[in-house]
């Protein structure tokens, strides 16, 4: 519709700079003038820009979402927690690594607890890096919002929620893995 409108608008100024059917029309007479002053001002609608390639191989970038999501939306405080069932299905590196990440409201009659789909996180590869695409089906407002952001910015490596700071569950480290001598000191046995 819109490039519709633009290639009228082109043929009408197009027209008239040419003089149209009328030959008495000169730069500077009033019948230009005239024409020009009548057409319509045509304000272009802002078109979607879709999200940028994150940093990061595709199974990184679902690392750190997961990571986030189960953190902040289904954390001890989290909104989401006894109310939506998360689920996620993630190819490995050697088979692209895409991966979805869906909120499910939560169904107590079925047996998997999945309900009617609420929210969708999708990352998609793009050689060697991915892209989000994120769909909100039934998530209400604010939160659809609140969860695009904490996404895009899981995905870009940083922390943090955005409806309520969390402060544990984001050590990047992973915990050292215990000893024998360490677990005699709290007095386990090496066998248990």
């Amino acid at each position: 519709m819109v490039w519709r409108c633009i290639k009228f608008v082109g043929i009408v100024m197009c027209a008239v700079a040419h003089g149209g059917c009328a030959s008495d029309v000169t730069p500077g007479s009033d019948a230009l003038e005239a024409a020009q002053t009548a057409l319509p001002t045509l304000t272009l609608p802002e078109l979607g820009t879709s999200p940028p390639a994150i940093r990061g191989s595709p199974t990184e970038v679902y690392t750190r979402i997961a990571r986030g999501a189960v953190t902040c939306w289904f954390g001890a405080h989290g909104p989401l927690k006894g109310t939506h069932v998360y689920h996620a299905v993630a190819n490995p590196p050697s088979k692209g690594g895409q991966a979805r990440i869906l909120i499910h409201k939560l169904d107590a009659s079925r047996k998997d607890k999945r309900g009617v789909r609420a929210y969708a996180v999708d990352i998609v590869p793009e050689g060697k890096t991915a892209r989000l695409e994120i769909q909100n089906a039934k998530m209400e407002e604010p939160r659809g919002s609140e969860m695009a952001q904490d996404a895009r910015r899981w995905a870009s490596g940083q922390e943090g929620c955005v409806a309520k700071p969390v402060a544990a569950g984001w050590d990047t480290q992973a915990p050292a893995k215990a000893t024998k001598k360490s677990q005699t000191q709290v007095g386990l046995k090496a066998n248990d």
